[in-house]
């Protein structure tokens, strides 16, 4: 060949080492589902102190004879909502692995609690139309996408 040549040689092994250490991080994500758990129990402890769903909305205030009950039973103790014994909001756990999280209560707690009297009709309705504490809101998925961007960092 004649003239004039130009060769280039570009070193990316830094690149290489980047990429790979990023292909392994997302081979294990048991440490990005682990933060994502501990921020959801942190998000249905909230749930409970505000006393309102994910979604910001606030919880329906118990029924008058609820209020009675409640009364009776614990004299003059604050009427939280959901939180007659405080052993339901406390029971939430997760469990993290490499594909997948799971946030649950036991299910002891969570039949006890899935569905409330409604008056003295003693008519069931839906513990989740009554008051949902459990769920991703629009601040869980922001959280999970700034846990989500901190786990892929190098």
């Amino acid at each position: 060949m004649s003239g004039i040549s130009l060769t280039i040689q570009i070193d990316n092994s830094q690149l290489e080492a980047h990429l790979q250490a990023l292909i392994d991080r997302i081979g294990n994500l048991a440490p990005f589902n682990k933060s994502v758990g501990e921020h959801m129990l942190v998000s249905i402890q909230e749930n409970f102190d505000n006393e309102q769903g994910p979604d910001g909305q606030k919880w329906q205030f118990h029924s008058p004879v609820t209020v009675e009950n409640r009364l009776r039973k614990n004299g003059n103790a604050p009427l939280t909502i959901l939180r007659d014994t405080g052993a339901l909001a406390g029971s939430f756990s997760y469990e993290a692995g490499a594909d997948q999280v799971e946030i649950g209560a036991p299910t002891n707690l969570c039949g006890h609690s899935a569905f409330w009297r409604s008056g003295r009709t003693r008519q069931k309705e839906s513990l989740f139309r009554r008051a949902r504490f459990w769920g991703i809101g629009p601040e869980d998925e922001t959280e999970i996408g700034l846990i989500a961007e901190d786990f892929l960092k190098f």
